[in-house]
């Protein structure tokens, strides 16, 4: 199939929270496709230089989260340093399943 690349050179966004390019992906999609139709993309990240910001999921909270605020006090923040991997999807609109519309995995070399 065909291939897309996408080369990125530092953040340039406002959003406070700090959006990620898996989200920017699945906003871009969203615009493009709308709600009725369900499109995914899915691919490989490289992070060749620079720091992300990570978040580990600690076991599962006994307590239902109800409120993405909630959700960030719940998760474990840190820094990763560079070279970095992560695998990611990003679905532009959820076709009534309950789906997580975006979703990365990723792994550095120290581990």
């Amino acid at each position: 199939g065909e291939v897309l690349r996408i080369r990125l050179r530092g953040r340039a966004g406002k959003d406070e929270r700090g959006k990620d390019v898996p989200q920017c992906i699945a906003d871009c999609l969203k615009a493009h496709y709308g709600e009725s139709r369900p499109v995914s993309l899915g691919g490989l990240l490289v992070l060749k230089k620079g720091r992300a910001r990570l978040h580990c999921m600690p076991d599962f909270s006994k307590e239902p989260i109800r409120t993405p605020e909630g959700v960030d006090e719940w998760l474990r923040w840190m820094e990763g340093e560079a070279p970095m991997r992560f695998m990611f999807v990003a679905t532009s609109a959820d076709p009534g399943m309950d789906l997580r519309l975006v979703h990365t995995h990723g792994w550095g070399e120290a581990g």
